[in-house]
């Protein structure tokens, strides 16, 4: 899920491909890879690809990790799109805010 955005560390730049399911199933192991990218980058891009289903419990996470995120002054960028389906889940659940472009 995680990799470096560039090969200078001085740059502290990374991506989390967020793809296929993003479910409970999976919280576990991507809250610990959220820890690292809060830990050691400064600027993280959360790209969305060929997600085929996303609960209520990651938008949480996400929610969880772009708050940390602005308390450490870390710039979080979402990028990539939510199936129609998805994306209709997110906006009645009132948490359209969490995939912005900059959380």
């Amino acid at each position: 899920m995680l990799r470096p955005a560039s090969d200078k560390k001085s740059e502290k730049k990374a991506t989390a491909i967020l793809n296929k399911e993003l479910t409970i199933f999976s919280i576990e192991t991507a809250k610990e890879e959220f820890e690292v990218l809060l830990d050691n980058f400064k600027e993280v891009t959360l790209s969305l690809k060929e997600v085929e289903n996303i609960d209520l419990s990651y938008l949480q996470l996400i929610y969880a990790f772009g708050k940390a995120a602005k308390e450490k002054e870390i710039d979080i960028i979402v990028d990539g799109r939510l199936p129609e389906e998805q994306h209709q889940l997110i906006e009645h659940s009132g948490l359209t805010k969490v995939l912005e472009s900059n959380i």
